[in-house]
């Protein structure tokens, strides 16, 4: 009789519940399927679910692997650190490449070039949005994957733990017709939601917002706000979008991402 592995022997996608992966990119429902039905039926294709699985239930929100010539390195970002994992062999990695190219509308035969997509993930009843970007690099290929929930944890300043007299006032700041609120927080430590709930508390409503947005970098859409997009691969500066859309006379400019930020993130409400 053949021994039961144990569980640190046992791959992933034994060790977690199922995840269920949801094509997206293509122009219709129908190619999105295509692509599914594509590498459904390939082995790698749970082992996805469970790299997916095993950097959710570790906290992760950006996973990255690293294509060499002989193996896959692995690392997850947890609270701004990233951190090395068990690394793949080239074959399987090359295999798990294939099937999130694919489920992203991704091109899995062109590794050099760069490909943006992205693709839904359902673990644990609760969906999950996932932007992957692929280079390739003088070593091989990178991966970089970034994780998001599709319902936020947080949607009030009251849920983050704001006192009602810090609200208040808060609310007042951000009203105000003139000057700048400033959000800021060390990587991985909030400044997203800190950064949607301050733009949701405001009154959008009244005053006419623009998000100025790095294309390459986009955030959560929030309700009557109009992003404005740069590119930074090509060196626009946010201040040109800035002009780009002064012709509109928003009331005012909100930029998720300060360019001027080094040591933390910073934003600005104008």
């Amino acid at each position: 009789m053949a021994r039961k592995k144990k569980g640190k022997d046992r791959p992933l996608h034994e060790l977690y519940p199922p995840v269920t992966l949801k094509p997206m990119g293509a122009a219709t429902s129908q190619e999105n399927q295509g692509n599914l039905l594509a590498v459904k039926q390939m082995p790698e294709f749970p082992v996805v679910g469970g790299l997916i699985a095993h950097a959710i239930s570790s906290r992760s929100d950006r996973i990255m692997l690293d294509y060499t010539q002989n193996a896959v390195g692995v690392r997850y970002e947890v609270d701004g650190v990233w951190m090395n994992v068990e690394p793949r062999d080239r074959q399987s990695g090359d295999a798990i490449l294939v099937v999130l190219k694919k489920i992203a509308n991704l091109n899995p035969q062109d590794r050099r070039s760069r490909q943006e997509g992205k693709y839904g993930a359902v673990f644990r009843s609760k969906e999950y949005l996932c932007r992957m970007t692929t280079q390739g690099v003088k070593t091989g290929e990178r991966v970089l994957m970034k994780i998001a929930t599709k319902k936020p944890k947080f949607e009030t300043l009251d849920e983050l733990g704001m006192r009602p007299a810090m609200r208040e006032r808060f609310k007042e700041l951000i009203d105000e017709p003139k000057g700048f609120v400033i959000v800021s927080a060390p990587p991985g430590e909030g400044a997203s939601t800190l950064w949607r709930i301050a733009l949701t508390t405001s009154d959008r409503y009244v005053r006419d917002f623009v998000a100025i947005e790095d294309k390459k970098q986009p955030e959560e859409e929030v309700v009557n706000v109009s992003p404005v997009y740069y590119d930074s691969a090509k060196a626009r500066r946010p201040s040109m979008s800035s002009r780009d859309c002064s012709s509109r006379c928003p009331t005012c400019l909100s930029y998720r991402n300060s360019a001027t930020a080094r040591p933390s993130r910073c934003s600005a409400i104008r």
